[in-house]
Order: C-alpha cells, then sequence, then structure tokens
C-alpha cells in the first residue's frame, strides 16, 4: 500500500497519532462528570462552547503559524502546550484554571490533527487514499478502544487527578517522540495567506458542490459526537444509576464499530465502490439509533450497548467515507481547507454544545437526540447529490 521509501513516515505519523487518540480518548468520556463537579449541566455546555470559539479563533491562523516556522516546529508548539493543559488539570483545583486548561486542552487537541494531516497528504499515493486514511482512522480507533477501561480503572472513586496526571505521561512521551524525530515531521508548507485564509476557503468549499454536503455531513456528525459524549455519560451514570465499571465495558464495545469498519469500508471504497453510498448509509443509522435513543426510557445495560453500537456503526461509515471523499479531492497544497475541513470538528462542537446548554434549560437529555435524527436524515438526501468516485 506504501511506497517503501514512505514506510518510516508512515509507521511514525501512525504511532504518533496514536498516542494523541488515546490522551484525547482518556478523559473524553470523564470530562463531563469530573465537570459536573464544579458546574451546571448547562454550564459544561457553555465551558464546551467556549472552548470551540477560542479553536477557531487559533485556527484562524494556525496555517500562517505553520508556513512561517514549519509544521516540525508549530507541532512541537502545539505538543507543549497540550502537556501544559494536563498538567495544570492534574495539579489544581480552582475551577477558573480548570476552565482555562479545559480550554487549552480541546484546542491543542483539534488541532494537532493538522499537522498529522499534512505530513500524511504529502507522502500518500491518490490510487490508495482510501485504505491509507482509513488505516489512519482504525490506529487512532484502537486507541480509543481500550480507552474506556482504561480510564474507569484510572478514575476509580473519582480519582480524576490519576487520570490527567497519565495522560500527560503519555503527552511528555509523544513529544519526547517529536524531538528524536525531527526529519520526518520537519516540513514547510509556502502558501498564500489570501488564497487559504478561513473566509476564501469557506466560500471555496460553499461553491464545490461535491465538497460543501460532505462538510455539512462532517458538521452534523461532529455535532452528534459533542453531545453524545458530554450528555449520554452523564445520563447514563447520574439519571439511569449505571456505575462507570459497566459503562467502561458498554463504551468499549460500542467503539469497536470504527475497528471493524473503517478500514474494510477504506479499502472497498478504492477498489469496489464509491463513498456516497456509505456516506448515505450511514446517516440513515445514526438517524435512527438518535430517535431509539429519544424514545428509550430503560436502564438496561443490554439495551443501551446496542443502541451505542448501533449508532457508531453509522459514525465509522461517515466518519470514514468523509474523510476519503475529502482527501480524494485535496492535496497536500490545500492547507486551507485542510484546515477548514479539520475544524468541522470544532464547529460542530460550538453548535452541539450550545444548542445543547439552550435545550437543557427546557427539557431533557434524551429530546437531544430527536432533533439530531432529524438533522441526519436531512444529510442523507443532500449527500444523493454529490459525485461518487467511482
Amino acid at each position: 500500500m506504501f511506497a517503501n521509501k514512505h514506510q518510516p513516515s508512515f509507521k511514525l505519523i501512525f504511532s504518533l497519532a496514536a498516542l494523541l487518540a488515546l490522551v484525547e480518548a482518556l478523559a473524553t468520556y470523564a470530562q463531563s462528570s469530573y465537570l459536573s463537579q464544579f458546574f451546571s449541566l448547562s454550564q459544561i455546555g457553555l465551558v464546551a462552547a467556549v472552548s470551540a470559539i477560542v479553536t477557531l479563533i487559533w485556527s484562524s491562523f494556525h496555517p500562517e503559524l505553520i508556513a512561517r516556522h514549519g509544521n516540525y516546529q508549530s507541532a512541537l508548539a502545539t505538543t507543549s502546550l497540550i502537556l501544559v493543559s494536563h498538567l495544570a488539570l492534574a495539579l489544581t483545583s480552582s475551577p477558573w484554571l480548570i476552565i482555562c486548561a479545559i480550554i487549552l486542552r480541546y484546542a491543542g487537541l483539534a488541532l494537532m490533527y493538522v499537522h498529522f494531516d499534512l505530513a500524511l497528504e504529502s507522502i500518500s499515493d491518490a490510487r490508495s487514499i482510501g485504505s491509507s486514511r482509513t488505516k489512519y482512522l482504525t490506529v487512532m480507533n484502537l486507541a480509543w478502544l481500550v480507552s474506556p477501561s482504561l480510564m474507569s480503572h484510572l478514575i476509580g472513586n473519582n480519582n480524576y487527578r490519576a487520570l490527567y496526571s497519565f495522560s500527560a505521561l503519555i503527552v511528555s512521551i509523544l513529544l519526547i517522540a517529536l524531538i528524536t524525530n525531527r526529519r520526518y515531521l520537519d516540513q514547510v508548507f509556502h502558501f498564500s495567506n489570501r488564497e487559504n485564509n478561513w473566509l476564501h476557503s469557506f466560500k471555496l468549499m460553499l461553491k464545490n458542490n461535491n465538497l460543501r454536503p460532505v462538510f455539512f455531513s462532517a458538521l452534523s456528525l461532529q455535532m452528534f459526537y459533542s453531545i453524545a459524549v458530554l450528555y449520554i455519560p452523564i445520563h447514563l451514570n447520574q439519571n439511569l444509576n449505571i456505575p462507570w465499571s459497566e459503562l467502561g465495558w458498554v463504551f468499549t464495545i460500542m467503539l469497536l464499530a470504527f475497528i471493524i469498519i473503517e478500514w474494510p469500508a477504506g479499502i472497498l471504497a478504492d477498489r469496489k465502490l464509491g463513498e456516497k453510498e456509505m456516506m448515505i448509509a450511514g446517516n440513515i443509522i445514526i438517524a435512527t439509533s438518535c430517535i431509539s435513543i429519544y424514545l428509550n426510557s430503560s436502564s438496561s445495560i443490554l439495551i443501551w450497548t446496542w443502541l451505542l453500537l448501533f449508532s457508531r456503526v453509522g459514525a465509522a461509515l461517515c466518519e470514514s467515507m468523509e474523510e476519503v471523499y475529502f482527501f480524494k479531492q485535496v492535496t497536500d497544497r490545500d492547507l486551507g481547507l485542510i484546515n477548514l475541513f479539520r475544524q468541522t470538528r470544532t464547529i460542530g462542537w460550538l453548535i452541539g454544545s450550545s444548542f445543547a446548554a439552550i435545550i437543557l434549560f427546557f427539557t431533557n437529555i434524551p429530546s437531544l437526540f430527536l432533533v439530531m435524527g432529524l438533522i441526519f436524515f436531512a444529510n442523507g438526501l443532500l449527500l444523493k447529490k454529490i459525485i461518487d468516485t467511482k
């Protein structure tokens, strides 16, 4: 799949991305419960919204920093900030410092993936983008897979300091790996700021009839992730009284969908099918699962395991095919579009968390998923208009 001369680079990028994904995943499902010790449910949504706003501001000049200092130097600085945020979360008890650290952590993690995208895109073969991109996703999802059980073990009896301390250790390993492997990431990407700023890239995306529906599909998926990650753990743990010891296994089984589906789907997209049909199917599956979550009032572990697994089957199809389709349309020269596409996560989390903060003033958590179900059904219709790659 990879040219021999690029194998060391691919292996390094995949390894670094796996470490980063582990750092992200370890605290993701516990973060809302951690913050609930200091803030109300609606305030947690506002913290997530502020994190997204800061990330968007940072990402607006992030491409210029990469162009000026190179991919390696920028990645090194971003990783250092991620380390600082985890050390702060491990050591402080001040609500205001915790908010600052959460914001810094979120922004740093979101933008770090842009560095890996650029490095990976510069050495990828156009004929195998589907398999290489979904293999990249699968490697990161393996880290997500082991995180729930590891998270529940680290937290124990609400010991969140241990969780963030361990995460800081992983970030330190990532930083050392970056420092000792400079030759693989020390890349400079030259581009015109006028042609790659946020506004120009957004206009370019809107004019592209193929990229626009995929962009909004990716945006919706990130909205779903934001609501699911912030509020499903709270709903199951605090409203339905399901203990963390059981939730760790539920989330582990749920994440198996990404491991099983994404890489084979990427290979299928390269060899047999395009991405269009699988993206549409993924949106319909998520829509169905969201409405089922809204309708379900049971506290049965088996029912919730099935619902969450089913939702992630749809998410895995959407995520992998959006990734493959997008990167088949761009090259490493399209830094502005790549940066914009990666910020669908930030924009989606901003919209999702803000929406949730408002809705939860008037209704309950399951109602959030009814709206998401309707959005994903609409996405399925919009995606019918794109031109498939096969």
